[in-house]
């Protein structure tokens, strides 16, 4: 093949994937805006999939509440971590716990969540982190 033809292939590969995610992320942003309405704009958290593929059944993005202290999810994450801030170090099964806790979307027990997990094998954790840090508050993101 001539490089004009293997760009040419590229091209039609990208385009098709374009759509294909352009088709997910509307169903996936349909579900955020819903969530944010629900819940607050300022209370869900979205995180993008990196690596996302078409076929994969996976969304394009994860969503997650974020924690109020009279819902104990919080304060359980700590008293399971023994007080430590949330690293990479971080008890895993704790991090588990709280973004499975706090994960409003996709739904729990779904098979877009089955499909995104294994798409994002390490998403969860990636979540429990931005809640740690979130309700944290601003303060504590800049070190203060």
């Amino acid at each position: 093949m001539t490089p004009e033809q293997l760009e040419k292939n590229r091209a039609e590969r990208r385009k098709a994937f374009d759509a294909a995610f352009a088709e997910q992320q509307g169903k996936d942003l349909e579900e955020l805006d819903l969530l944010e309405a629900e819940h607050g704009d300022e209370r869900v958290i979205r995180i993008d999939l990196v690596g996302w593929q078409p076929g994969d059944g996976a969304a394009t993005l994860v969503a997650a509440k974020l924690p109020r202290s009279s819902e104990m999810v919080f304060q359980r994450f700590q008293q399971k971590i023994g007080g430590k801030k949330a690293t990479g170090n971080t008890d895993l099964d704790a991090q588990d716990q709280l973004a499975r806790s706090c994960l409003v979307y996709p739904a729990a027990n779904s098979d877009l969540l089955r499909a995104t997990l294994d798409a994002a094998p390490g998403i969860l954790g990636h979540v429990a982190v931005q809640i740690v840090n979130a309700v944290q508050g601003k303060a504590a993101l800049e070190g203060k």
